[in-house]
């Protein structure tokens, strides 16, 4: 008895991980240039809405060679991406991410396409931005 007892114990340590890695969300997508080439080594910035005075990113994430980006785990909620790349083009869009569930989208660049009201201010480090980004507005 003690032997089952102890198994089930054991089993119970090994499975209820799994079932408390829950409630979370993720975004996953593609950033192309307005003529449809992917957007390499861009910095993808992840924003909670709603947004306050000055919000910082709750998260970033950089494309791979194909423009692709996947961030994750995220809090169930509505947020906001911003793409900005060198040249005076930028991408935003806001979506809301469900349980468990990862989000996909498309972003492409245009120039001054950013979130009206709001304005994404970065700071830049050697050429490059750093993960220290905030929304003013």
């Amino acid at each position: 008895m003690k032997t089952i007892i102890g198994l089930l114990a054991v089993l119970a340590l090994t499975v209820m991980p799994a079932f408390a890695i829950t409630g979370d969300a993720g975004v996953a997508g593609h950033v192309f240039y307005p003529d449809g080439r992917p957007v390499a080594n861009a910095n993808v910035a992840i924003f909670r809405l709603p947004l306050h005075e000055v919000d910082k990113a709750v998260a970033t994430t950089t494309t791979d060679d194909k423009g692709y980006f996947l961030k994750m785990p995220l809090q169930p909620g509505h947020y906001m991406l911003d793409v900005a790349v060198p040249g005076n083009t930028s991408a935003c869009s806001a979506h809301d991410l469900i349980d468990e569930t990862v989000t996909h989208v498309t972003m492409r660049l245009a120039a001054h396409s950013g979130c009206a009201p709001v304005r994404l201010h970065s700071v830049m480090v050697n050429g490059a931005l750093t993960s220290d980004l905030y929304i003013v507005h």
